[in-house]
């Protein structure tokens, strides 16, 4: 399978997701307004998810020797916003205490740092095995493990910063 046929496949798989999300939506926009609105948002961020994926897959993931490579880094940066995807579906549940803004209840953000951090993390493995994959393979431990480290200083700040660090409460 070549590049062309590899993308033009990533890109109908986004289409077919981004109007399931909008047909479900409007199928149960009557009944449960809160859910076809978060579909809404599901199918937008599917869109954003795959012009990001594709755009940088096209960029950086084929003309390379290995072919395994090549499906790597496409399939890593394709999925490195779905973490989001996920915070979106689970914060936008009515259930959700957390989210309001008032003098009661302050928005918490820990679960857009961890999703933050598993998203630099696929990011990382995906510039890991881009760069495997073309000339400047010597240079894929510093590109990932650059990316790899930004995810680790979030995730230590994030640790630090909950009182739950070194026994601290």
């Amino acid at each position: 399978m070549n590049q062309t046929n590899l993308l033009l496949a990533d890109l109908g798989v986004a289409i077919i997701l981004i109007l399931g999300c909008v047909a479900a939506g409007h199928f149960i926009r009557s009944k449960h307004y809160w859910k076809a609105d978060s579909l809404f948002e599901i199918a937008a961020q599917i869109g954003y998810m795959a012009f990001w994926g594709i755009l940088l897959s096209y960029f950086f993931s084929f003309n390379g020797s290995n072919a395994i490579y090549s499906l790597a880094s496409n399939l890593l940066f394709l999925t490195f916003l779905l973490p989001f995807l996920g915070l979106t579906w689970v914060a936008e549940w009515p259930a959700e205490a957390t989210r309001r803004w008032d003098d009661r209840n302050i928005c918490n953000p820990w679960p857009g740092l961890l999703a933050f951090v598993a998203s630099m993390t696929l990011l990382g493995a995906g510039a890991y095995f881009a760069c495997l994959n073309s000339a400047q393979a010597i240079y894929a431990p510093y590109w990932g493990f650059g990316v790899g480290f930004i995810a680790f200083v979030v995730l230590m700040f994030m640790a630090a910063s909950s009182g739950k660090f070194l026994g601290s409460a």
